[in-house]
């Protein structure tokens, strides 16, 4: 592994190399056990590295320890899905989050199957927007994308609105107003080289985006590495940035995670064999929006 003051951002988006750098945490923690810095470090090396399991248990050992810390809290209510919990607690670590599992039945998911086979001709390289155009860039989006068919998200969205609503998401996530408005989908293929690059659903033109879901699905067993969703935390008011500041979720099937529209994420390369690309990553992608009637919400994207 390389020298750890050598490495860069991109490095540190590497599971291996976080292997690494944790593996180094546990000999200091040998010597050194329970530092309450180390063990903080531990916690965002878990977290960073999808090992979302191995976070909690860090977290749990570090109130055992050491008593409340408003990271550790934070992170614990989110891991435990409750997010509403933390929504008056300080703003420091994981960005807000609720992730589910199991969302649709069995019966649904063939469904949703049947829908996404009939509509795959309608695959189109997916684009990037900016202030002012949008376009395909390889370089920071390789994918390809469809508008969700109205079937499948017919099946779908009553799932994710009806999580959103006992978990008061609304109030968790602080959306003012709450996603009342319309619903905005598109199914999304990564194969070989698929990423997307660090950005912000609710950004250059998509005005009205308040919540994200991701639902991922894919054939079993799957054929494809990669393709994780980094959530990266917010910046803090000294506007320095933890490079291992985001939680990393891997795309399990029947899965889904919920946050945000102005959570800066992205998704890492995928490698994969296939050249069908529902064989690939798929996931649909879910974005309610504010109540038309209200001037955040009335553009659409």
């Amino acid at each position: 592994m390389k020298d750890p003051r050598l490495l860069s951002n991109q490095d540190l988006r590497d599971p291996q190399v976080l292997a690494g750098l944790r593996r180094s945490v546990f000999s200091a923690l040998e010597q050194r056990s329970p530092h309450p810095l180390l063990l903080l470090q531990l916690i965002r090396l878990n977290r960073a590295m999808g090992d979302l399991d191995a976070a909690e248990r860090a977290c749990a050992e570090y109130a055992r320890v050491h008593g409340p810390h408003a990271e550790t809290d934070r992170l614990l209510c989110l891991l435990h899905g409750r997010p509403e919990a933390v929504a008056r607690s300080p703003r420091v670590g994981a960005a807000p989050f609720l992730r589910l599992v199991n969302v649709l039945p069995a019966a649904d998911q063939a469904a949703v199957w049947s829908v996404l086979d009939q509509a795959q001709g309608a695959l189109s390289a997916a684009n990037v927007k900016w202030r002012g155009g949008q376009g395909v860039f390889d370089e920071i989006r390789r994918a390809l994308r469809m508008p969700a068919p109205p079937e499948a998200l017919k099946r779908l969205t009553p799932a994710l609105r009806g999580a959103i609503e006992r978990s008061r998401l609304s109030s968790a996530f602080d959306l003012d107003p709450p996603p009342t408005g319309r619903v905005e989908g598109e199914v999304v293929c990564h194969t070989e080289g698929g990423r997307f690059g660090r950005h912000a659903d609710d950004a250059y033109g998509s005005v009205g985006r308040v919540l994200t879901c991701v639902y991922y699905l894919h054939r079993q067993p799957a054929r494809f590495t990669g393709g994780d969703l980094l959530l990266h935390d917010a910046k803090s008011d000294d506007r320095h940035e933890d490079p291992i500041g985001f939680t990393r979720f891997r795309p399990e099937h029947n899965t889904a995670v919920i946050f945000p529209a102005h959570v800066d994420h992205e998704v890492t390369i995928v490698h994969s064999d296939v050249t069908n690309p529902l064989e690939g990553r798929v996931s649909i992608n879910v974005w309610l929006h504010a109540s038309a009637t209200h001037p955040s919400g009335s553009a659409q994207p």
